[in-house]
């Protein structure tokens, strides 16, 4: 039998961070829009232009198609990049039960 990797705990979390997100999603991003779950660049090549240009791919197709896009994340130094392409932040809160920062942003 496999033994599970998380604990009953961290199940626990996860889906009542699932719950979370689902609720400020829903409440935030009412009208058709994409959802942009993970953009992510290895830490050696950071800060080197490939995250923005992976992100202005996306947009760049999102604005001929005259598209929103919703986004989360509970780091804030990302804040700054994201919104300078255009993102706003649209609720901001704490994931229940931690100390972790939440932030939606819509564009």
């Amino acid at each position: 039998m496999l033994e599970p990797k998380m604990s009953s705990a961290e199940i626990a979390r996860s889906f009542g961070y699932m719950d979370y997100a689902a609720t400020i999603h829903e409440r935030c991003a009412q009208s058709r829009h994409w959802y942009l779950q993970f953009i992510c660049v290895d830490p050696d090549y950071q800060g080197k232009g490939h995250g923005g240009r992976l992100l202005k791919f996306l947009l760049d197709r999102l604005d001929s198609e005259r598209e929103s896009c919703f986004l989360e994340t509970q780091n804030q130094e990302n804040l700054a990049f994201y919104q300078q392409n255009g993102f706003q932040v649209v609720e901001q809160g704490t994931i229940p039960g931690t100390d972790i920062g939440h932030w939606a942003m819509l564009r």
